[in-house]
Order: structure tokens, then C-alpha cells, then sequence
């Protein structure tokens, strides 16, 4: 038995030369697999499918781990550019390198959203006829393009940068400004010369000082001279509206393409934006950061295509985005109006975009829905980074072709939250947008948005609770062309009319009898009471429409009109037991007893509440049809709505002023007489009765 010490040496040998391997690379030990197990051989073939995998390696390579070998064992530059698995993310992304800078024993630039280098997830969930979208009998490699291929082009400058840039322009913070403690938005403006030639910017150079305060910058492009405004960094409205180049925390310098620049005239005019987040509020940064610009005089490159930026995405104000704590996948999907006009005469070339989203940011995605019906994804990030915004580049430049429709979709994780999470510019807060710069069209978007800041003009969203996207998958959350005459439209229209047809006629109208009817018509309580449940009936049928209608968050916070619509039908179902469970009428003599103080306060509760309902259901209706003619354009209109409800209480007026002219010529409908004498007996005569509802 003296083999066992001897084979005892070799596992443990065996076991710590692995361990090293994993120390021989950035975040070696937190890489986990698609079913997020943690594992042990980094360069193996997944060997505990169902759990963590601490120590197990050995076995069949994987992709990387030939990779690995090649290398000599060793991170390298060569093996962090290499995308091993194919997935489209380089391996240094993936194990938090990716700058390829960091050497054995250091921390990594990024030490969350560790993923595999050896597994592409995507390749094993999204394979074959996966692939297909609906209504697709097969597909071309051309008709759909995968976001992945995006990331398989090295950030920064590493796939080209121009060999000749001769001309630099500085938009730099002169460090004369301290950093205020919070967030602060501070701006700067500044002239190109204008004793210089055009110039065409290959290189954006970022210049980060206090890279622990510094969160984004935005350079932008102003139609006037803003440097008497903004002569040093400071507070202020952004007086300019076209962005030029985006930098935020994580990225590298910033290379266009070859034979693609940014034109720099001279005498053009510049705002720098820098947005700080100090929440320690240290005291006395002083910051030196910014931009400096290189390019080529436009005269030796007269063939290079100028660029444009374009900036979409949801507006971040509180009131169009709010976030509830505690939900692990908190989703809004923004539909936009084209970026190209269905009737120009050319569309956009793609060549990079930046995604931004702020501390729970998780997930974003662009799709495309082109004239021709195609539906295709553009980018996809369902492993979203916020230390880690990169700009990434197209290998072949996406092209947006006139009237091609956009949606973005962001996912949240607000489970580290206890309270609401509203849309805004502090870094706390979020937002959801997206910068794509692109050559091409440069009129305005669809919606007549001035180039360089489009976002949705409709503020149209789907809010759920879930995202299950796959990138590169046509299946999950890949938007679907809205279908007029789908189920879902025809029930929310349904809820629409028959609560107009309550509240703007039934209901008023049932009002208007117990009102100037009673000595008039002497079975005005019949009818009152017949129009009241009639309302109340169609106002629970309507309810229930509304709520078979959405597929999840049913009476969200941040929609409301589903809030609103919840108080609203519970009260007046309240209203209508309430008027069933009507204290009886006492005797005039017995006005001061217990049972007429009861009798009293019902009649005031009534009234009240009937008036507050019939007010608040109107503002209501108004408001969703605004909704559903934003929802779905063509289908029935606002005004088609509002002249509904108008109709209706236009009928109720005409009822309200018969009556008070009938009973003024002392005019009594004779029918049911019997009945009447029998009510006036009773004493129902002196009391106003008001709806049941």
C-alpha cells in the first residue's frame, strides 16, 4: 500500500497546478458556467452541470482552454483580444480585463459580471431552426444579424486608428473648479479656431483626472457661441442639443473607422458636459478632465464620410419612469417613431453604439422592425455592466432604412432597493438610453426631432415583472408589430366604451332623475335606481377587460391610470352595497334619534361620494383615451372617445333641464299613481335620493 502517499502527492499536485491556472487569470476563481455554477477548470469542458464545481478539472478542453494552452499557460495580450468561445464577447470582457492590462497578482479592472471564455450560453440555448422568426420558413445568415458579432471588434482604438492625424482640438476642464459633494452636472464651453482648416476627427482622446468622481461626459455640438455662458465648469441648463461623442465610466479613447470623421469647422461652437458622483462628498477635487480631439484637415481625406450621433431612449423623468423595490426583473419597453422618415431618400449606416443605464441596470436591447415586416435585433446586453460601458463597434455597419421603427427594452434589478427608484440625472437614479453614431441620413427623426436627441415622443412603455431575452434569439421579448385586431386591443377598446357608456351616461343620467324628476315622473326611483346598476355593471364587465387585458403588473404604480382605476371601481362597487344597505326612513318626530343620525350620515356619505366618483370617472376616461389612442394609433381616436362621453352628458343636461321645466308647470305623469300615493305616505318625497353606485 505505499502507492497511496505517492498518488496522494499526485492529486494534490494535480490539484494546485489547476488552482494556479485559475490564478494565472483575471478573476480566475469567480468564473461560472451557463447554468451560473461556479467552476474549477476554467479550460474544461463543464464537468458538474447541476452544482457548484469548486475543484474538479482535468478532462476534455474547451475552446479557451486550447487557447490557454497556446499561450503557454499564460494571460496574454494576444489570448485577452481572442473571442474563444465565440460568443462575441473578447475573453478579457468576459474575465474582466478588457483593457488586456492586467498581469498576475493585480486586481482586475472589473471584478462582477464574470463570465465564461470557454461557454457561449447563447450558441446553446438559440441553435437551428431557433433562429427562425414567425412566419419564417427558413432563414438567410443575412436576414438577421446577431448582436453578438458587434463585440467580436476590439473596444478603443484596437481595431484602427488613423496613422496620420496631424491636427488636435483640447475641450479640457482647466482644473480651476473643485467637485461639488453629490451629483453635479457641470458644462463648459468652447470655440474650435478659426484660424484653422476643417478638420475631420479619426480620435477622440478621454482625459480621465478623478476617475473615482467621474461618471460620463457628452460633448456637444451648440448652434451659438456658449463660452460667455459657460466660461468655466459650472451649473446650468444645456443650452445644446446634439451630441457629438459619449464617454462614460469604463470606456476607453474613441476611433472612428476607417474613412469615417467627425467635422470640426472652424469657428463651430462646443459645450463639454461632465457629470460628477461624489456621494462621500469629498472635499477639494480638483479636476482637470475632458476630451482632446484628433484629426486630419479635411482637404487630404476628401473622400472620409462625416458622422453624426444620435442619442434615443425613454425620457428619465420621474413621472415617465419609476422603479418599485424588491423585483429581481423589473422591464420597460419603449416604442419609438422611426429615426428615418418613411419618405426620405436615404437611410443610416450604424457603425457604434454605447448602452446606459445606471447602478441596477442589468439588461438592454434594440429592435429593429424594418417597412418590409423583418424584425431584427441590433444589440443586445442582457449581462449589463455599469463599470463597464464600453463603446462597442458593427464589423459590417447596421443599417436603418427609412420608416424602420425602433423599440429599447431595459431590465432593472431593484432587489438591493427599499424604496421607489424614480428616472433621473443622479447616478441613484435611472435611465434608459442608447447613443448610436452612424453616417448617412442627417435630417430630422420621424417624430420632426432634431438630429443628435431623440427619444420616444409618445412616452409609450410595457411595463412586467420578467425578462427571459436571449441575445441573438428571435424568441423572449423580441417586439411584435402592434395587431389592430388582436384580442388584447379589442378588449382594452371594449373596457374603454362600456366605461364611457357608464360614467358618461347611465350613471349622470340616473342622477338627473332623483334631481328634478321626482315630482314629475312618480316612478323616478326605478328608474334611478335601474340606471345606477346598469352602470355598475358595465363598470365591473370594463374592470374586468382591463385586468384580462395585461399579462402582468396589473395595477402598477408607475401607469396611473391602473392605480386610479383600482380606487375608483372598489369605491363604486362600495356605493352600490352601500345604496342596497340603505338605513330605513324615520318618522319626522324622531329626527333626533340614533336611527335618524344614521339615516343622515348615509345620505351625506352617498352624496359625497357619488359626486367625487362621477367627477373622477370622467377625468378617467378622458385620460385612457388618450392612452389607447397613443397605444394604438387608428384604431379609435381620443376625440372619437371624448365625443362619446360628451354625447352622454349632453343627454343628461337635456334630462336635467326637462325635468326642472316639467316640474315648473307642475306636470305629473299619471302612470303608477297607486305607487306614488304609496310613496308620498311614506314620506319619500322629502328627501333626494342620489345614485346607488
Amino acid at each position: 500500500m505505499m502507492w497511496w502517499p505517492a498518488a496522494a502527492l499526485l492529486l494534490a499536485a494535480g490539484a494546485d497546478a489547476y488552482s494556479s491556472f485559475k490564478d494565472a487569470l483575471p478573476n480566475g476563481h469567480q468564473v461560472r458556467n451557463c447554468d451560473n455554477n461556479l467552476i474549477g477548470g476554467v479550460g474544461h469542458k463543464t464537468q458538474c452541470p447541476h452544482g457548484d464545481c469548486l475543484t474538479k478539472g482535468g478532462g476534455v478542453r474547451n475552446a479557451f482552454g486550447e487557447d490557454f494552452a497556446a499561450a503557454g499557460f499564460k494571460w496574454t495580450t494576444e489570448l485577452c483580444q481572442k473571442d474563444s468561445d465565440g460568443d462575441g464577447k473578447s475573453n478579457g470582457l468576459e474575465l474582466g480585463d478588457p483593457d488586456c492590462t492586467w498581469k498576475k497578482g493585480e486586481t482586475p479592472k472589473v471584478d462582477t459580471g464574470i463570465t465564461h471564455p470557454g461557454e457561449d450560453c447563447a450558441a446553446s440555448v438559440c441553435t437551428g431552426n431557433d433562429w427562425l422568426l414567425p412566419g419564417q420558413s427558413s432563414l438567410k445568415e443575412e436576414s438577421f444579424l446577431k448582436p453578438s458579432d458587434s463585440n467580436k471588434v476590439p473596444p478603443g482604438c484596437g481595431r484602427y486608428q488613423h496613422p496620420d492625424t496631424s491636427m488636435t482640438f483640447e475641450t479640457l476642464f482647466p482644473g480651476t473648479h473643485t467637485i461639488p459633494p453629490g451629483t453635479a452636472y457641470l458644462k463648459m464651453g468652447f470655440n474650435a479656431p478659426d484660424d484653422v482648416e476643417p478638420m475631420m476627427v479619426t480620435k477622440f482622446e478621454n482625459i480621465i483626472e478623478s476617475n473615482t468622481v467621474l461618471h460620463h461626459m457628452i460633448l456637444f455640438r451648440c448652434t451659438y457661441d456658449v463660452t460667455d455662458q459657460f466660461d468655466f465648469p459650472k451649473p446650468g441648463r444645456m443650452p445644446c442639443i446634439e451630441e457629438m461623442m459619449v464617454w462614460a465610466i469604463g470606456g476607453s479613447d474613441f476611433c472612428a473607422p476607417e474613412n469615417i470623421g467627425f467635422l470640426v469647422k472652424p469657428g463651430d461652437h462646443f459645450a463639454l458636459e461632465v457629470h460628477y458622483d461624489n456621494p462621500r462628498h469629498i472635499a477639494g477635487i480638483i479636476d482637470k478632465s475632458g476630451m482632446i480631439l484628433h484629426g486630419v484637415p479635411q482637404k487630404d481625406v476628401p473622400n472620409m464620410i462625416t458622422a453624426k450621433t444620435w442619442m434615443i431612449g425613454p425620457s428619465a423623468r420621474p413621472r415617465s419612469l419609476t422603479i418599485p423595490p424588491g423585483i429581481k426583473e423589473y422591464r420597460v419597453r419603449t416604442f419609438m417613431d422611426p429615426l428615418v422618415p418613411a419618405d426620405a431618400d436615404q437611410g443610416i449606416e450604424v457603425f457604434a453604439y454605447l448602452q446606459h443605464q445606471h447602478l441596477i441596470g442589468r439588461r438592454q436591447w434594440l429592435i429593429a422592425e424594418k417597412p418590409d415586416g423583418m424584425v431584427e435585433e441590433v444589440f443586445c446586453d442582457t449581462e449589463y455592466n455599469f463599470d463597464l460601458q464600453e463603446t462597442r463597434y458593427f464589423p459590417i455597419y447596421y443599417k436603418i432604412d427609412p420608416g424602420t421603427k425602433l423599440t429599447l427594452d431595459c431590465v432593472w434589478d431593484s432587489t438591493g432597493r427599499e424604496n421607489d427608484t424614480v428616472g433621473g440625472l443622479a447616478t441613484e437614479e435611472e435611465m434608459c438610453f442608447a447613443f448610436l453614431y452612424f453616417i448617412g441620413y442627417k435630417g430630422k427623426s420621424g417624430n420632426n426631432q432634431t438630429i443628435g436627441y431623440t427619444v420616444s415622443n409618445k412616452s409609450l412603455h410595457e411595463i412586467s415583472n420578467d425578462s427571459d431575452k436571449m441575445c441573438g434569439c428571435p424568441y423572449g421579448f423580441v417586439y411584435e408589430p402592434i395587431d389592430t385586431s388582436s384580442n388584447r386591443i379589442s378588449m382594452i377598446l371594449a373596457h374603454g366604451l362600456l366605461m364611457i357608456f357608464a360614467w358618461g351616461f347611465l350613471v349622470p343620467l340616473g342622477v338627473a332623475f332623483p334631481m328634478t324628476w321626482r315630482k314629475v315622473l312618480p316612478e323616478w326611483f326605478h328608474v334611478h335606481q335601474s340606471l345606477q346598476l346598469g352602470g355598475a355593471l358595465c363598470t365591473l364587465v370594463g374592470f374586468i377587460l382591463a385586468v384580462m387585458s395585461v399579462q402582468s403588473n396589473h395595477f402598477s404604480p408607475s401607469v396611473p391610470h391602473k392605480t386610479f382605476g383600482l380606487v375608483i371601481f372598489l369605491l363604486a362597487m362600495l356605493q352600490v352595497i352601500g345604496g342596497m344597505m340603505r338605513p330605513d326612513k324615520v318618522e319626522a318626530s324622531d329626527e333626533t334619534s340614533p336611527a335618524a343620525k344614521k339615516r343622515t350620515g348615509w345620505l351625506l356619505f352617498h352624496r359625497v361620494a357619488a359626486i367625487l366618483l362621477i367627477f373622477s370617472s370622467s377625468l378617467q376616461c378622458i385620460g385612457g383615451s388618450v392612452l389607447f389612442a397613443q397605444y394604438a394609433p387608428g384604431v379609435f381616436s381620443t376625440d372619437g372617445f371624448i365625443l362619446c362621453l360628451a354625447g352622454g352628458w349632453l343627454v343628461c343636461i337635456i334630462a336635467l333641464t326637462a325635468g326642472h321645466m316639467l316640474e315648473g308647470r307642475k306636470v305629473v305623469f299619471n302612470s303608477g299613481a297607486a305607487r306614488w300615493e304609496k310613496q308620498v305616505d311614506e314620506g319619500c318625497d322629502d328627501e333626494l335620493e342620489l345614485p346607488d353606485n
